[in-house]
């Protein structure tokens, strides 16, 4: 008899926990049937949220916490469709929170990826690229050659490597970073520190 009410108290201490675990998780879809965001509650005081959000092909393009009105707070991460890391960086109440210092010896936290990380390119050869700038989300910059021309999109994988490079002569190719000001104009002169690019040097041979 013991044992039998030994095993009842345990059946209804883990079934008020799986109870329990549901209230704390929410799961929100798009309108086509596919998660779009799975919601943790982590701090019931404060009501406070870890988010993951997914996109519709089902893959995590970002995580983070967020406040009882949905406004992003905090670090979070978004990725590319392969789980690279496309940025990191700060919010409060949903507005990125990038500070004048943050563009400060960015050279030091940049990188251009190059699918397949060829040392040279091959002229005439097709090649995807994606970037990484430490604490700097991808929409703020431009990404372009020295000419300022933007470089081709990618439009058969753009959520894992965005851009496409196609060199049509040897020697050396330069990538430039462009941070736009607030009415969108490319500010390239050195002395404006915050809206300053950039440059990756890349060999081309035939």
């Amino acid at each position: 008899m013991k044992t039998k009410i030994f095993v009842l108290l345990l059946t209804i201490i883990f079934l008020s926990f799986l109870s329990c675990k549901k209230d704390t998780v929410k799961k929100y879809f798009y309108n086509t049937g596919e998660l779009w965001i799975e919601e943790t509650l982590i701090d019931q005081k404060h009501e406070i949220y870890f988010d993951k959000i997914y996109n519709k092909k089902g893959f995590l393009e970002g995580k983070g916490n967020s406040d009882k009105n949905g406004l992003y707070q905090g670090i979070w991460k978004f990725y590319y469709s392969d789980g690279k890391l496309r940025w990191r960086g700060k919010y409060k109440d949903s507005n990125r929170d990038m500070p004048d210092s943050i563009w400060k010896n960015i050279s030091n936290r940049s990188f251009i990826d190059i699918e397949g990380h060829p040392r040279i390119l091959k002229v005439g050869q097709k090649y995807k690229v994606r970037t990484y700038i430490e604490g700097i989300d991808t929409d703020t910059y431009i990404v372009t050659y020295n000419n300022y021309k933007r470089l081709e999109k990618n439009k058969e994988d753009p959520e894992r490597f965005p851009y496409c490079i196609t060199p049509n002569k040897a020697g050396i190719i330069d990538i430039l970073y462009l941070y736009p000001n607030s009415d969108g104009d490319i500010i390239v002169e050195p002395h404006c520190l915050k809206f300053r690019y950039v440059a990756f040097r890349i060999r081309v041979e035939n």
